[in-house]
């Protein structure tokens, strides 16, 4: 086993995982020849983390009630990302796609579908019809914005360019 093994060792997961601090799966597979021609998968966790600014998500500026009347445990949070956001992802996951395809096809390799003409038809759908996931409706600010601060308790921290609330 020793320090090779752990090296070499492939996790299963998704290509560009942000959650792991290295792909190295992904590092490992593109050093072999027959695998290079899916170098462009490694553009797929700068986007994922880019996914995570604030300037394409939406945020919560007041505290949200539960059913059970309590007030949610994190007022303030930041949410989904925008259609605009959602839109331009899908184009540069399709073309990372179109990328590594065009390479494959070249080099007679197998071709990769990150996202199935399903699934891209079904994304574009649910863009098109202003989908939004539960407790969100598309018109909240963007998480860059600055907001004072609800707590779980209900007490506020406004900004200092605040002059009430």
């Amino acid at each position: 086993w020793g320090e090779q093994a752990s090296e070499l060792n492939a996790r299963t997961g998704c290509v560009g995982c942000p959650l792991a601090t290295k792909d190295t799966a992904l590092e490992n597979l593109i050093k072999l020849p027959q695998w290079n021609y899916l170098q462009p998968l490694t553009k797929l966790r700068p986007l994922y983390e880019r996914f995570r600014g604030f300037d394409l998500r939406l945020q919560k500026t007041k505290p949200e009630i539960l059913k059970n009347g309590k007030l949610g445990k994190n007022p303030g949070r930041k949410g989904p990302l925008t259609l605009n956001a959602r839109l331009w992802g899908l184009k540069e996951v399709l073309k990372i796609q179109d990328e590594v395809n065009t390479i494959a096809e070249k080099e007679s390799r197998d071709r990769v579908d990150i996202l199935t003409l399903e699934e891209e038809n079904r994304i574009r759908e649910l863009i098109t019809n202003n989908t939004w996931p539960q407790g969100w409706t598309g018109t909240e600010p963007l998480g860059n914005e600055l907001y004072g601060q609800y707590y779980s308790n209900g007490s506020y921290q406004p900004t200092i360019f605040e002059t009430g609330k």
